[in-house]
C-alpha cells in the first residue's frame, strides 16, 4: 500500500531508499529497546513532552480537552498519555513482522484527529517533540543510529496518520463545495522533508513516506 500518492505540499519531496527486512527489525527492536529504558529513567516523561510541546507552538493545546497547566493532576490529561502511550507501543510491537496490518489504523487515526484540529506539520512537530524527548533522557549516551531508528520508526508510524488528515481534508472540502462552501484553508507548520521507503519485510513490500 503507497501513502505518498496522497502527500501534497510541504511534505511530497521524496527520494527512494530500500530498507530490508532485518534491517527494519533491527530498528524496531532498538526502538522497543530505547522506550522501555526511556520511561524507566524518566517517569514523567509525558510532563516532559507536554512542555516543550507547548513551548514550541502553544496553540496546539486549544484543541486539547483538559488544562495544560494542571497536568498532574488532570484525569482527562492521564488518559490521554495512556491513550498515546499505548498507540504507539502498539504500532511498534505490530511493526517489526507485520506493519501493513497497523496501516489502515494510522489513517484511520489521522482522519479522526482531523475533526480536532489537527494538521500534517503537527504531527513533524510531535515527533520532533519526542526526538528532543529521547535525547533529553539518554543525554550523552544517545547514538545517531538510535536517533536514526527512532526517526524511521516515528515516520512510519506518521505518515499514515498525516495521509489521514489530508484524506479527511479532502473528503470535507468535496462535501464542502456541494454544499455552496469555501474549501477549508489549512496553514500547517512548515514541515522538514519527507522520504518516501519501500519497506521489505518478509517479502512484502510496501511504500510509505518516512520523516
Amino acid at each position: 500500500m503507497s501513502t505518498s500518492d496522497d502527500m501534497d505540499g510541504d511534505i511530497s519531496r521524496f527520494s527512494n531508499m530500500k530498507v530490508e527486512a532485518n534491517e527494519h527489525r533491527r530498528r524496531v527492536a532498538i526502538v522497543l529497546k530505547t522506550w522501555g529504558q526511556a520511561v524507566k529513567s524518566v517517569p514523567e516523561w509525558h510532563e516532559l513532552f507536554f512542555t516543550e510541546l507547548s513551548h514550541r507552538e502553544p496553540k496546539v493545546f486549544g484543541m486539547y480537552s483538559f488544562d495544560v497547566s494542571e497536568l498532574s493532576k488532570n484525569s482527562l490529561y492521564r488518559r490521554h498519555i495512556a491513550l498515546l502511550r499505548g498507540a504507539l507501543e502498539g504500532a511498534f510491537s505490530e511493526m517489526a513482522d507485520n506493519y501493513e496490518s497497523t496501516i489502515t489504523d494510522l489513517i484511520a487515526l489521522g482522519e479522526r484527529h482531523y475533526t480536532y484540529g489537527v494538521e500534517s506539520g503537527h504531527v513533524l512537530l510531535l515527533i520532533d517533540v519526542f526526538i528532543w524527548l529521547l535525547s533529553a533522557a539518554f543525554n550523552t549516551r544517545w547514538e545517531k543510529d538510535t536517533e536514526d531508528c527512532w526517526k524511521y520508526c516515528l515516520g512510519l508510524v506518521g505518515a499514515p496518520v498525516i495521509a489521514g488528515l489530508q484524506y479527511a481534508e479532502v473528503k470535507t472540502n468535496q462535501a464542502n463545495k456541494l454544499a455552496g462552501e469555501a474549501p477549508k484553508q489549512t496553514n500547517p507548520i512548515p514541515a522538514r522533508n519527507i522520504k518516501s521507503v519501500d519497506v521489505d519485510i518478509n517479502g512484502s513490500k510496501c511504500q510509505v513516506s518516512v520523516i
